[in-house]
């Protein structure tokens, strides 16, 4: 599948039948500026899973949790499967759940947000929102 990508990348268009356009760009800046080598070509992929876990632990610090709670939540991260198997290729999976993962943090950021400013419980509470 990555060196579907790598060809796709050398005809870049803004639409294609069976994936998304970021995956192909991803794809093409990889090849431009890492290389063509598995590394230069997975690179992106591993620091996309690194991201993943960091905001699933920033996810349990925004909702209240301590230090062990967000080191089970990024653990929780780290061990499932399919993660661990998808974060090491380019595929569109990766850059996606990364996506969705930010998305959750920032509504959970806003809401927390939005419930302190009307008063609705401390920053620092274990009693949640």
């Amino acid at each position: 599948m990555e060196m579907y990508y790598l060809a796709c990348s050398r005809h870049m268009a803004w639409g294609y039948v069976d994936h998304p356009p970021l995956t192909v760009w991803i794809a093409w800046f990889s090849r431009v500026v890492l290389g063509s080598s598995p590394l230069g070509v997975r690179l992106l992929p591993i620091l996309a899973g690194a991201a993943t876990v960091w905001l699933a632990g920033a996810l349990a610090r925004e909702m209240g949790g301590g230090r062990f709670a967000q080191g089970m939540a990024a653990f929780a991260v780290v061990v499932v499967p399919i993660y661990l198997v998808a974060h090491t290729w380019l595929t569109d999976n990766v850059f996606e759940q990364l996506i969705w993962m930010g998305c959750v943090w920032l509504v959970v950021r806003a809401s927390t947000r939005a419930m302190l400013a009307i008063g609705c419980g401390s920053r620092g509470s274990r009693a949640g929102f």
